[in-house]
């Protein structure tokens, strides 16, 4: 009885300490597992804000060259070194990608270096540009950075509403509401009232 009931006791223990060890072992399974997809999605969010001033400094280049009119124009040396310190910065971001991303997030990476590169070609004088070859390059590279935001999603499991592509064009014209009157620069003004307009006897 004594022996039953000994047995017994180095049974529940051992059980228990199990338990206990395949509980701690996912427990800190799935702690590991939430670091790395933070560090996954830093490294992806890192990567693509150094993509997009990388293509924004090349753009205000273009800009000034008359190439792209969407672009806030910005000409000389500090453009150009605005540029290079825009590809250290992606170059250092993407190798985070290249550590911890997934391997198509890595190939859409790759794609997307391909397509700003061939942007900074163009406004260094690399290549032959054109505002037609321009715009070619500039869809490109948007085409490219959306698909890196499809693959960084299914990464990073995001559910919810399908990805938008982004479209780069011309802000909408603005227009007044009704009722309205623009002044000569075109900003909306409210129609001033004239001593006819209080007169109660007057007809419409």
């Amino acid at each position: 009885s004594e022996v039953l009931t000994l047995l017994g006791v180095v049974v529940g223990a051992a059980a228990t300490f199990g338990v206990s060890t395949l509980s701690e072992r996912a427990r800190y399974k799935r702690e590991l597992r939430m670091r790395w997809d933070t560090s996954k999605r830093d490294a992806y969010l890192q990567y693509v804000v150094a993509v997009t001033q990388m293509a924004r400094a090349a753009g205000q280049i273009a800009g000034s060259r008359g190439w792209d009119g969407l672009a806030t124009p910005a000409a000389g040396e500090s453009a150009l070194e605005k540029l290079d310190m825009a590809e250290i910065d992606r170059t250092g971001k993407f190798e985070n990608v290249m550590l911890l991303g997934d391997p198509d997030c890595i190939d859409a990476a790759h794609e997307l270096n391909k397509s700003v590169w061939h942007m900074e070609w163009l406004v260094r004088g690399i290549e032959a540009c054109t505002e037609d070859s321009w715009k070619e390059a500039r869809e490109k590279y948007v085409a490219a950075l959306n698909k890196f935001h499809q693959r960084a999603r299914v990464s990073l499991i995001i559910s919810g509403a399908p990805l938008v592509e982004r479209v780069v064009e011309s802000p909408p014209t603005f227009q007044p509401p009704s009722g309205h009157q623009q002044d000569e620069v075109g900003h909306p003004n409210e129609r001033v009232l004239d001593n006819s307009d209080l007169d109660p006897d007057r007809k419409s």
